[in-house]
């Protein structure tokens, strides 16, 4: 993992299927710690694998929904990754059944993402708010992430990114 968030040689992106394999390394860890109380499924295209994609996008997100999502839940405890095209995107879907986010509260973090403001002070927001605004600054406003949540449902987070070909090595 540590080699993999290391940039080297302005390395900015990735192949899809090397952010998987960073996220199934934190998942590793995450799931040694927390046992058999978390459920996780992956639903990925093999058509997105060869995508490029900004290094630390997924892991980043999935880490939300331990340090917020997860944090009070008494039930067993369900993380869903979902990866696929559509209309010419790359679209990811993190879904927990966590403990969510009351309809107020949403519409704040909503409304930090447009006005690329953090909400600092619940301590929520930085991490969305990084990606977000990289992922708008390197391919515009239409991408970026939007966000799902009920209170006591769970929460989803969707991702979209321009469909881009591999990467050449020169």
């Amino acid at each position: 993992m540590f080699r993999y968030n290391v940039v080297y040689n302005n390395e900015y992106e990735t192949m899809v299927d090397k952010e998987i394999e960073n996220l199934m390394n934190y998942l590793y860890i995450i799931k040694k710690r927390i046992g058999d109380s978390l459920n996780i499924v992956f639903e990925t295209d093999d058509s997105i694998n060869s995508c490029t994609m900004p290094k630390f996008i997924l892991q980043p997100i999935v880490e939300n929904a331990f340090s917020h999502g997860f944090k009070e839940a008494a039930v067993k405890k369900e993380l869903i990754i979902r990866g696929f095209l559509e209309n010419g995107d790359v679209i990811f879907e993190v879904a927990d059944n966590g403990v969510g986010l009351k309809p107020e509260r949403l519409e704040k973090v909503r409304q930090a993402l447009e006005q690329n403001q953090a909400d600092t002070s619940h301590g929520f927001g930085i991490g969305l708010m990084n990606i977000n605004s990289r992922l708008k600054l390197q391919y515009g406003e239409e991408y970026g992430i939007k966000i799902e949540s009920k209170a006591n449902k769970g929460t989803t987070v969707r991702i979209k990114i321009p469909q881009k070909p591999p990467l050449k090595k020169e």
